[in-house]
């Protein structure tokens, strides 16, 4: 049966409501581990989806000693992440796109190349978020954002342990995966609130 331009107009929005969401839970759940990472991302106009395929670049100055460059000391270089994200029931990078995030991570030197995946539907009562890392091999490797971006911050365990006992705590947080996804909520809560009172 054919669709109608209002049905397609539906899910295309909804298509677009997934991948946002799944953008922003994924910054939310790297944020939580953090360790002077900053994470930028590149969605399109009014928050749709974006051309390109590195969705969000996680980057932090770098404490390691520097090549021999003349002049350089540490913490001048910067350490990168490449993050894609995949949505709903997206499938995983074809390998056309494996091979354009390689010449990415090459062209810019980056550590790393990260796929994260977020399902509401797949299971039901809690949805899956999970975050995988490129190997040598091509394959898709499961990582726990602790694992990737480092140890939590004071300040970020610190937001989620005092919104975890308060009542104002998201009623939307138990649909999510794991003590770890629902703080995290709690921590993009805490900080679009944040947002708003400055």
């Amino acid at each position: 049966m054919t669709k109608t331009r209002a049905e397609w107009a539906v899910i295309i929005e909804e298509k677009n409501q997934t991948g946002k969401m799944a953008n922003t839970l994924a910054k939310a759940l790297a944020q939580r581990y953090a360790y002077r990472w900053q994470f930028v991302d590149f969605l399109g106009p009014n928050g749709k989806e974006s051309a390109g395929v590195v969705d969000i670049v996680a980057i932090r100055k770098s404490s390691k000693k520097p090549p021999a460059i003349e002049g350089l000391k540490r913490l001048d270089l910067f350490e990168i992440i490449l993050i894609q994200v995949k949505g709903g029931s997206a499938g995983k990078p074809k390998a056309s796109d494996i091979e354009r995030l390689k010449r990415v991570r090459s062209r810019y030197d980056a550590q790393a190349i990260v796929l994260f995946e977020w399902n509401k539907k797949k299971d039901k009562r809690k949805g899956v978020a999970q975050f995988s890392k490129l190997d040598d091999r091509g394959a898709w490797e499961k990582k726990t954002a602790s694992e990737l971006f480092g140890k939590p911050s004071k300040s970020a365990k610190g937001i989620a342990r005092t919104l975890s006992s308060s009542a104002r705590a998201p009623r939307a947080a138990p649909a999510l995966k794991g003590d770890a996804a629902r703080k995290a909520w709690a921590t993009r809560k805490a900080a679009a609130t944040n947002g708003k009172k400055q």
